[in-house]
């Protein structure tokens, strides 16, 4: 299942829900400033990503959070615990499932999310239409 965290006056955020639900793609929709982002979902999130937290943490926050954890002024579980009080410090959306996770919206790499199922039946549509 998809989850998306999203904040509610994100353009970015609005553009991803409407894509999934145009596309009839169901997901679960979290607000970061509603819900609690958990510690197992920002592990979940880190291990999908290829910089760990710098590709979570949104560009005007990332300078700060690079100089804290470089500087060793903060560990990894304390940042967790900053994110998780501080949830602005995040990208937004953050779509991701159990293999997959994209950072803002982007047209073509939210077509990585269409479940197999649907992008056979797509495909199959297009060759026999013409």
């Amino acid at each position: 299942m998809i989850t998306i965290f999203t904040n509610p006056i994100s353009i970015e955020s609005l553009k991803a829900k409407e894509w999934l639900d145009e596309s009839d793609i169901p997901y679960v929709e979290r607000e970061y400033f509603d819900e609690l982002v958990t510690l197992d979902e920002i592990k979940q999130m880190m291990t999908l990503t290829e910089l760990g937290a710098e590709d979570l943490i949104a560009p005007e926050y990332l300078s700060l959070v690079k100089g804290t954890v470089a500087n060793e002024t903060v560990s990894l579980s304390e940042l967790i615990d900053f994110i998780q009080e501080e949830p602005r410090l995040l990208k937004n959306p953050i779509i991701f499932d159990d293999k997959r996770l994209m950072t803002g919206f982007n047209e073509d790499e939210i077509q990585k999310f269409i479940p197999k199922e649907i992008l056979s039946i797509e495909e199959l549509d297009y060759f026999t239409e013409e």
